[in-house]
């Protein structure tokens, strides 16, 4: 139920009275300009590339590729270095809970190396190659008779 009232003017005129939803409207062009705005907002703020823009890799080398890439390069690097902080930090309080009961851990936590590996597409590519090389290696060997498992196939059947 709505309990609306209707005013007078300065002139004597009394006003209209209307109920409506307030949200504001937008045309399909309004929002997905809209949409676009919020989208670089949220690139310009986290400082890193937007990948799906058409102008970010159009005609360019890796090396400049690499560049554009850098400052996601580093913020990556800065969030590796607190996740291993943090990890350190929670070993030393498990090493510390463990000595306190029962003995518990027998590793110095300040002697685990955490090693975290990158999965970028240049090193993928890189792996693949190598591992096309080792098969194509592999069946030279296995047809020309030089490879172990062709050995031994001659042996048996022999």
């Amino acid at each position: 139920m709505l309990l609306l009232k209707s005013r007078i003017t300065p002139n004597g005129q009394q006003t209209n009275v209307d109920a409506k939803f307030i949200n504001k409207e937008y045309d399909v062009s309004g929002t997905e300009a809209y949409k676009k705005r919020v989208a670089d907002d949220i690139h310009k703020f986290s400082h890193t590339p937007d990948l799906t823009d058409s102008n970010f890799a159009s005609n360019v080398s890796g090396v400049a590729m690499k560049y554009k890439l850098l400052g996601t390069v580093e913020l990556a690097a800065i969030k590796r270095r607190m996740f291993e902080k943090s990890l350190y930090q929670r070993y030393s309080i498990i090493y510390a809970l463990g000595q306190s009961v029962s003995g518990g851990m027998k590793t110095d936590p300040n002697t685990i190396k955490f090693t975290f590996e990158t999965t970028c597409q240049q090193t993928t590519s890189r792996r693949l190659k190598r591992l096309l090389l080792r098969v194509r290696h592999c069946r030279k060997n296995i047809f020309t008779g030089s490879h172990p498992v062709s050995l031994t196939r001659k042996r048996l059947l022999t």
